[in-house]
């Protein structure tokens, strides 16, 4: 046989032995450097051998924008990653991952800011030492702010007004459960900056953030996927954090009054050009309090398989749509969006027009008040629920975010989704029926709506009233 042959052959021999053996999450390690950055590493699971991920995340979401004039600084920062760095021009930074082949990317959230880079094995700590400096290390030259992102910034400010108006309706609805006065929890800042905010950030205001979200506390940074071990991650980890930048801590001067949390009110924004209208109303639950796990299994019950089975008939096993014609133009699910101290529980709704949204809503209101969960519904949302946790955390990708996002918590440890799945099974109809009627019997709601003649739909207490 020639060489190329065998090289053919035990390679296709090593993938053959490698996938006859279960993939076997293993646990992952975490600890805290000496500067007080939380690093976690997960070894490699046998099928992962192409891919290596690093995340970077700081708790520096756009909650935590300190004041007014700070609305829309996360965007700022999140458009200008990738821009020059006291060490590397953008050029340089672009062509070192080329060669690499890597994939970076930054995202936000209200909590978090995360950084990430995906690449082969061998490169792991080089694009990590990179993504350390891209991060931490910008120099936010007002030419490159003014000639990309604020460029960029605008774009996306007017992509999101006029062409995501589910997004836009998500976002209004968390400005009126939670509004955006400095002394509240910070939730209902946007994650998008406000369009006249765009090139008025100073770089002490850029600074002043930094010091209180882009501080050693804050960090966590994780590997996955790279080492047999995952001690060996975090020795690796070790030489990653080198590159990263961090200010000394500085906390602002705040109100001593303790931050007050959902307020609950509306916020409607009438598009004429908008071809769909979208409402959104949201309770408010406790976040990652007790019955998160039921309002999961409550949201997955009445969702149900829609838009999981093409061509399904997927209407038949969701609550929210029972009795509908066929062919009814509305579209409804629920959701459960979760916070460290905070959460929502609600309905998201889009229709070709507020008249119809009124409808819907006004028939669901009244559906979700008198439901009683039976152990048929019951197991089928179970099986949702454990589904969206296991398959999600198939890939590395999603899995180095999860496992970056639960060690920046308080408490710095990590729940499997093993161990989530196996809280799901324990939870009864008891407990979901519990948690949906607590939810719903709050005095408090918020809602949003978007798109034409948003007016039609009813003001949010007499929606409640109905």
């Amino acid at each position: 046989k020639s060489r190329f042959c065998r090289f053919i052959l035990s390679s296709r021999n090593a993938v053959t032995a490698a996938a006859s053996k279960p993939s076997v999450l293993c646990s992952p390690v975490i600890t805290t450097s000496e500067e007080g950055f939380q690093l976690a590493s997960i070894a490699q699971p046998n099928l992962w051998t192409g891919l290596t991920r690093v995340a970077i995340v700081f708790n520096a979401g756009s909650r935590y924008e300190l004041s007014c004039k700070d609305r829309g600084i996360t965007h700022l920062i999140r458009r200008a990653f990738g821009l020059s760095t006291p060490k590397f021009t953008a050029v340089n930074l672009t062509r070192h991952f080329q060669q690499m082949g890597a994939r970076v990317m930054c995202t936000t959230t209200r909590e978090h800011m995360i950084y990430t880079v995906d690449v082969a094995p061998n490169f792991a700590s080089r694009a990590g030492y990179l993504l350390a400096e891209m991060a931490t290390g910008q120099a936010f030259y007002s030419w490159e702010l003014k000639s990309t992102a604020n460029k960029l910034m605008k774009k996306d400010i007017e992509l999101f007004n006029r062409r995501n108006l589910e997004a836009l309706s998500m976002e209004l609805l968390h400005e009126a459960a939670f509004g955006t006065n400095p002394d509240g929890s910070g939730l209902g800042n946007s994650v998008i900056a406000p369009m006249d905010r765009v090139g008025t950030y100073s770089i002490d205001q850029i600074e002043q953030f930094h010091q209180h979200s882009f501080t050693p506390a804050k960090c966590t940074v994780v590997l996955v996927g790279n080492n047999s071990t995952s001690e060996a991650g975090i020795e690796q980890l070790r030489e990653i954090k080198t590159g990263l930048r961090v200010r000394p801590p500085h906390v602002p001067s705040r109100s001593s009054l303790k931050p007050h949390g959902f307020v609950g009110g509306e916020i409607r924004r009438d598009l004429a050009a908008a071809s769909e209208a979208y409402a959104q109303i949201a309770w408010p639950t406790s976040g990652e309090g007790p019955n998160k796990l039921a309002l999961d299994v409550g949201a997955c019950l009445l969702t149900g398989a829609i838009d999981r089975i093409s061509f399904g008939g997927n209407a038949s096993r969701d609550r929210l749509n029972t009795g509908l014609h066929e062919n009814d133009p509305t579209h409804t699910v629920a959701f459960h969006k979760t916070y460290a101290d905070h959460g929502l529980f609600g309905l998201s709704l889009r229709g070709p027009c507020a008249l119809l949204i009124n409808d819907r809503l006004t028939q669901t209101i009244r559906m979700m008040r008198t439901l009683k969960v039976t152990s048929e519904q019951l197991k089928n949302a179970k099986s949702i629920c454990k589904a969206n946790i296991l398959m999600e955390l198939e890939s590395p990708a999603n899995l180095a975010i999860d496992l970056a996002v639960q060690v920046s918590k308080q408490n710095h440890t990590y729940e499997s989704p093993e161990v989530r799945a196996a809280k799901v099974d324990a939870i009864d109809a008891n407990a979901v029926n519990t948690a949906l009627q607590q939810v719903l019997s709050s005095p408090l709601a918020a809602l949003s709506v978007v798109g034409l003649d948003a007016g039609f739909v009813l003001p949010l207490p007499v929606l409640l009233s109905a």
